[in-house]
C-alpha cells in the first residue's frame, strides 16, 4: 500500500481535468443565463460595497491561483523518494526503463497544470455566487427605496393615492419578476 496516499491524491486532478475537457460547458454558460444588472444601478453606497468586494475576492484568487501554481512546480520537482511515492513511475521504471526519462518528465510536467485545474472549479463558484451576492444586494437597495416617490403628498393620504399605489404595485411587481429571476 504504498501508493494508495499518491494513486488517491492524483484522483481528484484528474476528475477536474476530466471535468474541463469534457464538462466545462455546464459552469461555464451560467452567466448566459443570468441577467445581471449593472453595479452603478442601484446608487453610490451600495456600488462602493460591491467595488470593496470584487478587489477582496480578486486578491484572494490571484493568492490561490499563485498558491497553486508554487504547489503544483514543488510537486513536479523530482526527489529520490518519487519511485516509492509514484506508482506510475515505478510502473514505467519497471516496464519501459529505455524510455524512463522522457516519460517520467512528461508524467510530472502534468504536475504544473494539475494544481490549476484542481482549483478553477472552485474560482468558478466563488465567482457566480459572489455576482448572484452582488446582485441580490442590488435588489435589496431597489426594495428598501421601493416607497420613495417625489409626490408631495402627506403620507396619510399615499394610502388612498391611485397614482402612488400604481408606482408601488408596479415596483413590487419588478422585485418580484427579479427574484424570481434568480430562482429560476
Amino acid at each position: 500500500m504504498p501508493y494508495a496516499t499518491m494513486f488517491l491524491a492524483e484522483f481528484l486532478p484528474m476528475l477536474a481535468i476530466w471535468t474541463i475537457l469534457y464538462d466545462s460547458k455546464k459552469v461555464a454558460g451560467l452567466k448566459d443565463d443570468l441577467y445581471l444588472w449593472e453595479i452603478d444601478n442601484a446608487g453610490e453606497k451600495v456600488e462602493k460595497k460591491i467595488r470593496f468586494g470584487v478587489k477582496y475576492i480578486t486578491i484572494y484568487i490571484v493568492a490561490t491561483v499563485l498558491a497553486a501554481l508554487c504547489g503544483s512546480i514543488l510537486f513536479a520537482v523530482n526527489l529520490s523518494h518519487d519511485l516509492e511515492w509514484f506508482f506510475v513511475l515505478r510502473f514505467i521504471k519497471d516496464y519501459f526503463p529505455d524510455k524512463y526519462l522522457v516519460l517520467a518528465i512528461l508524467y510530472k510536467a502534468t504536475f504544473i497544470f494539475s494544481g490549476y485545474s484542481m482549483i478553477v472549479h472552485v474560482l468558478q463558484i466563488i465567482y457566480y455566487t459572489q455576482h448572484l451576492r452582488y446582485q441580490i444586494m442590488l435588489l435589496n437597495e431597489y426594495i428598501v427605496n421601493i416607497s420613495d416617490c417625489s409626490l408631495n403628498i402627506n403620507e396619510k393620504k399615499l394610502f388612498d393615492d391611485e397614482e402612488y399605489q400604481a408606482t408601488i404595485e408596479n415596483r413590487l411587481k419588478f422585485c418580484i419578476r427579479r427574484w424570481d429571476e434568480y430562482l429560476v
